[in-house]
């Protein structure tokens, strides 16, 4: 079981198998950390919408990944959802991240 929701609601990328808990900083919903969402998400409708945890974690992840958002450079300067490694944002879209 994945321990504590993150910050934010986010989960960093990688997990200790032993423990749970969150080893590094990288945070994202492409490649990779995509998976964690879409289950929150399939989970909470599987139990027909009744699991309150699993939506309380749900509405965090997706509170959080508004923090995620960012405008590329230019002068269309459209939003896109970035990787974040230690607090910062990296200027680029993760594969999966749509």
């Amino acid at each position: 079981a994945i321990v504590g929701s993150g910050e934010g609601g986010l989960v960093p990328l990688v997990l200790s198998v032993l423990t749970g808990k969150p080893v590094g900083s990288e945070v994202s919903i492409g490649a990779e950390g995509d998976s964690y969402y879409e289950y929150l998400l399939k989970l909470w409708l599987q139990t027909n919408r009744t699991d309150a945890a699993v939506r309380a974690r749900w509405d965090a992840a997706r509170a959080g990944i508004a923090t995620l958002t960012t405008h590329a450079e230019g002068p269309h300067r459209r939003p896109f959802v970035a990787p974040r490694v230690g607090g910062q944002l990296n200027p680029w879209m993760d594969h999966l991240s749509c």
